[in-house]
């Protein structure tokens, strides 16, 4: 016989016994009257209880694990009190897996967190009008439950509080719901519609995410934000109607809706976040309704039946790979009130390019990737040429208009441009703005007064010109510098095989002599201090170079590729030495490291074929990852007492490496660390308890000895 276990308010009666006479003043007559007030005895029931006030409590647990059919009692009499039961209390039902029915008294005003989470076969319950909060959780993974309706007494549904209902398709919701949290419906994949109700304002983050059978949704128009993620995932969505209240969409909010054919964005939306309808591969048209002032990251991303697309003016900000779909026939897009423009969709269209009279912007990454642009028309009206603007095009040649002032970071970067006229106006040249062009002579004009990091890095400069009215630069001998001559900004390439530096030169700044093939030998006078990245880089017949005790610095692939480069003494005042600082030197066989030295950066001397000893000073505590990989001629390293770490690859194919010994203070050697070392005998100064050992870090042929 099926067990129903019904809880009964009928354990302790309480009699007040007086029999009287009483005449009916209906009938005038005498009967006999009891007085019975029933009460449950907290005891009686098969409930935990717990205080939350002197005369309220909360059902804290159910005992029995087998019941299916529970009522909840109003009152009890709990420690000697006659209490009001106000709430079920945290994980108080939690995965009894029986339970189908519960009945909840009036006197409830909280369901709370996790109170009935995986209650895999409930199926009836009614929320009563006196419940105002649902809590976190509260009947998450609830499987069987098919219905619910929250009653207009409720003002908050919590996070979770019904993800993973699989089961439900049904559900209602009062309109007296202020607040739901976030992926409180997620992965409901039995919603097929759901109505959000009007006293929301928000759609939480994630809160339908996954709702795969979901196929429309009703948005009020009291809701102002839809969050990150909201409908990600509800792969069935197809009417979607956004409201002229919403102003702000979130994240990936409809990311994977591929059912989704239609969009129409309002005019009260300002602003699309990041990759809001990527992935939506049905998506064929979007009306972005004027109004829209941003356009975020990747917003169309894998739309892939995207070809109708309405984009206002009123956008002033769009991100570059927002359109990055080649299903959208490729145009320019104009907008920010027809002062910006950029391309979008398909790149290739872009060959030849007129940007109409008014545009005083081209925007950040405006034309990257347009692989077959040829040519670009320029109105008068152009003042700046944003950041990346035609990084990694085959343009070969652009035509400034004089109104152009600023050149952005990176506008030109690995780039075909191989002549371009700067304007007489131009007064800013962003970081990296010409790097790896095709450059062969430069013009600089007399306003300028700000050339970015490494601006012509990488570019084969034979020739660089300067107007001599330019208050900030001057050019000696055909070297680049700022006019009080304390910063080498760029060398051409023809530089002589000598070269000595000013003594007025305090840094040697970003790719200052890159790619000088001619350079053989350079004297750096003790006024510098720094040696920026890549300052050397390329220098390949560079032979000879004294780096001065007043240096601090030396950056990061500062003489990487100087293949001729035999010997090196850094003095004890440098500190720091950046990444791949001395890559790929062939020939250098000795160097001496500062003992000053903090840290051997990832790769700083990969690669050196020739070096054959090297001695880490104490004040090293780390040894990055391929710091000297590659150095196959090397023979001895000796580490000091300081050192802690030897990271991945460090010394990884120092096949020549015989014998080494690991200090105590080494606390870890990481993943092929020794690789390619043969037979090489190691010794470590420690127990092996006390220093961890990626189980690769030496090759299989190495003896390794423990000495404490």
């Amino acid at each position: 016989m099926k067990k129903i276990f019904v809880i009964l308010f009928v354990a302790a009666l309480l009699f007040d016994c007086t029999t009287g006479t009483n005449t009916s003043k209906e009938t005038g007559t005498e009967t006999d009257s009891v007085a019975v007030s029933p009460i449950v005895h907290a005891s009686s029931t098969p409930f935990d209880f717990r205080h939350l006030t002197g005369s309220t409590v909360e059902v804290q647990f159910l005992v029995s694990d087998t019941v299916e059919t529970v009522v909840i009692p109003d009152k009890v009499v709990f420690a000697g009190d006659v209490c009001t039961v106000t709430r079920i209390g945290f994980s108080c039902f939690r995965e009894h897996r029986n339970l189908k029915s519960v009945k909840i008294p009036k006197s409830v005003t909280s369901i709370g967190e996790l109170a009935f989470y995986n209650c895999t076969a409930l199926t009836d319950i009614e929320i009563p009008s006196s419940v105002t909060t649902i809590e976190r959780c509260a009947f998450a993974s609830c499987s069987a439950l098919t219905r619910i309706e929250i009653p207009s007494g409720v003002t908050t549904i919590g996070e979770f509080a019904f993800s993973e209902c699989k089961g439900l398709t049904d559900i209602k919701i009062a309109e007296s719901v202020k607040s739901i949290g976030g992926h409180a419906f997620c992965s409901c994949e039995g919603l097929t519609h759901f109505v959000i109700p009007s006293g929301l304002d928000t759609i939480s983050n994630y809160l339908f995410e996954s709702c795969t059978n979901l196929v429309s949704v009703e948005i009020p128009s009291t809701v102002t934000a839809i969050g990150s993620y909201a409908f990600e995932g509800c792969k069935s969505l197809k009417n979607l109607d956004i409201p002229n209240s919403v102003t702000s969409i979130g994240f990936r909010a409809f990311d994977s809706c591929s059912s989704l054919t239609h969009v129409v964005i309002p005019s009260s939306v300002q602003k699309v976040g990041g990759g809001c309808f990527a992935n939506c591969s049905s998506l064929a048209k979007v009306e972005l309704l004027s109004g829209i002032k941003s356009i975020g990251s990747r917003v169309f991303e894998g739309c892939s039946s995207l070809t109708d697309l309405v984009i206002p003016e009123s956008v002033d900000e769009v991100d570059y790979s927002s359109f990055n779909t080649e299903s959208i026939p490729g145009r320019l897009l104009v907008y920010n009130h027809g002062s910006s423009c950029r391309w979008i969709g398909n790149p290739e269209a872009c060959e030849d390019v007129v940007v109409p009279h008014g545009v005083t912007h081209i925007g950040e990454s405006a034309f990257y990737g347009c692989y077959r642009l040829k040519s670009i028309s320029l109105p008068n009206t152009v003042r700046c040429i944003g950041d990346y603007a035609f990084d990694n095009t085959p343009i070969t040649r652009v035509d400034l208009p004089e109104s152009v002032t600023e050149i952005g970071k990176g506008a030109f970067s690995y780039s075909g441009l191989a002549r371009i006229t700067l304007p007489a106006g131009l007064t800013r040249i962003g970081d990296r703005a010409f790097y790896n062009c095709k450059l062969t002579s430069i013009d600089i004009p007399s306003k300028v007064t700000s050339i970015g990091q490494g601006a012509f890095t990488a570019c084969s400069l034979d020739t660089i010109k300067l107007s001599p009215e330019n208050p900030r630069y001057l050019i000696q001998n055909g070297v680049l510098y700022d006019k009080k001559q304390t910063e080498i900004i760029r060398a051409p390439v023809s530089i002589p095989h000598i070269f000595k530096i000013p003594p007025t030169v305090t840094s040697i700044e970003n790719g200052a002599f890159l790619c000088c093939r001619n350079l053989q030998r350079v004297e750096i006078p003790s006024s510098v201090t720094k040696i920026g990245d890549e300052a050397f880089n390329g220098c390949e017949k560079m032979y000879k170079v004294e780096i001065p005790s007043s240096v601090t610095k030396i950056g990061n692939n500062a003489f990487n590729g100087c293949e001729k480069l035999y010997e090196v003494d850094i003095p004890s005042s440098v500190t720091e030495i950046g990444e791949e600082a001395f890559r790929g030197c062939v020939y250098l066989y000795r160097v001496s490291l500062p003992s000053g030295l903090k840290k051997i950066e990832r790769s700083v001397f990969y690669d050196c074929k020739s070096l054959e000893r090297i001695g880490i000073p104490s004040s090293v505590s780390l040894i990055g990852e391929s710091a000297f990989e590659g150095c196959r001629s090397l023979s001895e390293v000796w580490f000091y007492h300081g050192l802690k770490e030897i990271s991945r690859g460090a010394f990884s194919g120092c096949t020549n490496l015989r014998s080494i010994t690991i200090p105590s203070t080494v606390i870890g050697i990481y993943d092929n660390a020794f690789e390619d070392c043969g037979k090489i005998r190691v010794t470590i100064k420690n127990s092996r308890k006390n220093i961890r050992i990626s189980k690769n870090a030496f090759p299989p042929q190495a003896t390794v000895r423990y000495e404490k």
